[in-house]
């Protein structure tokens, strides 16, 4: 059964969002390596100006990783439940050429 475009648009937009939130997981992991790679690259990034001076901070670090890993656990809690909730509807009313 050939699927409706709609359908492909939408299975395209959550699979999307859903890597954006596993990025979004993945990316303290990344932001700690870039800040604390190098020694030298550390003090360049703490000497510029407000935020990045704050990156040189053992909280605000936290803070930010925390957020980050917050927004991408629910984004990707968002979008399982939204392929459920797809999976379960008859997503043959989303076809726009009928």
């Amino acid at each position: 059964m050939k699927e409706s475009p709609a359908i492909l648009i939408v299975r395209w937009f959550l699979c999307c969002l859903h890597g954006i939130g596993v990025s979004l997981i993945l990316l303290p992991l990344a932001l700690y390596w870039w800040i604390h790679g190098d020694h030298d690259r550390y003090l360049w990034i703490i000497r510029r100006p407000p935020p990045f001076s704050n990156l040189g901070s053992g909280p605000y670090q936290l803070r930010l990783y925390g957020i980050l890993i917050l927004a991408g656990i629910s984004l990707t809690g968002v979008v399982a439940i939204l392929k459920m909730y797809f999976r379960k509807k008859d997503l043959s009313s989303l076809d726009v050429h009928r």
